[in-house]
């Protein structure tokens, strides 16, 4: 109880393991509430448990897992299939959501995804953080090569390995530009690269080592099997 005619002020802070999730009533939001009492007020703040999300990263190769923020809650580097660097665990309230990004390193390829993740056949996965989650993810030594995309146009090229997850889109945003990317192939696998057109664009095709090239004119797909010593590969995007 307060004097009628006198002013408040309202602070809710969340303990350890504890998130503040909003306020209700006669304050709103998560920050501090000022109310004049010239009646009764009332107030509900609602607190929820943090999940704690381990992420565990195994394989044989090298690479990095970061989430997709802007200051990234996950930014985890592997090397020879130990942690060796970065934040690789986090502590999200409940109900939250978190996507992550891997990315193999020089020489290294995306195999698989495990765990809360298995079912994820790119190099993205989004989890929504009813429970707490565990996150493996494998790389494999790989045959790195060189996608170059350029045009009047705007498109991306996607890689798509057999029997791995898809890898990060080559894309071009900007006409008159030249982009270059880097992907890499298992070893011992094969994958294939698509050009993918932004509205008003054709896609050129690919020039490049591939299985579907008997010349130097560009093809609609390429499939590509670790050719070691051919390593560049160019697209291109036109009106």
């Amino acid at each position: 109880d307060v004097a009628a005619g006198t002013s408040i002020s309202i602070s809710a802070n969340a303990g350890a393991g504890t998130d503040l999730v909003s306020n209700s009533g006669d304050c709103s939001g998560t920050g501090p509430c000022t109310l004049a009492m010239t009646e009764a007020r009332t107030v509900t703040s609602t607190f929820a448990a943090k999940l704690g999300v381990t992420f565990t990263l195994t394989g044989s190769g090298s690479g990095t897992v970061t989430s997709t923020e802007v200051t990234p809650v996950i930014d985890c580097t592997l090397s020879n299939g130990v942690a060796v660097a970065g934040r690789c665990s986090a502590s999200l309230p409940a109900n939250s959501s978190i996507t992550l990004r891997a990315t193999g390193a020089t020489g290294n390829a995306l195999a698989n995804w495990g765990g809360s993740c298995a079912s994820s056949n790119s190099y993205e996965c989004s989890l929504s953080l009813t429970i707490s989650k565990l996150v493996s993810v494998a790389f494999v030594p790989g045959i790195d090569v060189e996608m170059r995309v350029s045009g009047s146009a705007l498109g991306s090229v996607t890689f798509q390995p057999v029997s791995a997850p898809a890898q990060a889109p080559c894309v071009l945003n900007a006409t008159g530009a030249t982009v270059s990317c880097r992907f890499s192939l298992p070893t011992g696998s094969e994958g294939v690269f698509r050009g993918v057109s932004a509205f008003g664009s054709h896609f050129d095709g690919f020039v490049g080592p591939c299985v579907e090239s008997t010349s130097l004119a560009p093809v609609p797909l390429c499939t590509y099997r670790g050719i070691s010593f051919l390593k560049l590969f160019t697209a291109s995007f036109n009106p």
